[in-house]
């Protein structure tokens, strides 16, 4: 007698793999356009290059493909200004935050070109300068780009490496802040000397080496 064995196989349903689609565009860009990112939940990558205009390149990633309607991408010029927007979709009148729509912003601007606000609502802060990897990583409280306050050029990338919350001041605000709190307009001053400082010290090192090397 010949024994059969039966073998069921259980087929399981696997869950789908996130929905991803990417986004490329080359935007022109007038002199002294001023640049606007705002997003929600973003990983963002700002180079500083040669090239005279913007190149935005965007990958969104969610749960499904409805998901993401929910954050759409527009790039665009408005108001003489080139605006860059991932925003999620407001739920009953509250704004979106969503952490599994996700959004990776690479932006390869001219080295002169002006940022003139970066927002993002979750993320984390890598600044880079174009010749070295990695110039430093900030935490909560802390302040990059200062020295543009007092009118100094920006010099070095930004990348978010994790979630965070960034809040813009620009030169106005600045001047309103000063007359308003004091101590914290102080704060800011000293982080400007500080950067002012350290890039002193960087270039008299390089140029240390340069001359040792000659």
């Amino acid at each position: 007698m010949i024994g059969f064995s039966l073998v069921l196989a259980a087929i399981v349903a696997l869950p789908p793999a996130d929905a991803t689609d990417r986004v490329s565009r080359v935007v022109p860009l007038a002199d002294g356009a001023p640049i606007h990112v705002d997003a929600t939940v973003a990983d963002v990558t700002i180079v500083g290059s040669n090239r005279p205009d913007v190149l935005v390149e965007i990958v969104r990633r969610a749960p499904t493909a409805a998901d993401l309607s929910s954050y759409p991408v527009v790039i665009g010029q408005r108001d003489g200004a080139l605006h860059i927007t991932v925003l999620q979709t407001p739920i009953n009148g509250e704004p979106g935050r969503d952490a599994n729509l996700k959004t990776e912003i690479a932006i390869t601007a001219p080295a002169t070109a002006k940022f003139e606000s970066v927002r993002v609502f979750e993320g984390r802060v890598r600044v880079t300068s174009e010749r070295h990897a990695v110039m430093a990583e900030l935490g909560a409280g802390e302040v990059l780009g200062a020295l543009s306050l007092a009118g100094g050029p920006r010099r070095a990338s930004i990348e978010t490496l994790s979630r965070c919350r960034l809040l813009r001041l620009g030169r106005d605000g600045f001047h309103r802040l000063a007359a308003n709190d004091p101590p914290v307009a102080a704060r800011l001053l000293e982080n400007i000397a500080r950067e002012a400082a350290r890039r002193a010290d960087a270039a008299l090192a390089a140029r240390m080496r340069a001359d040792s090397e000659g």
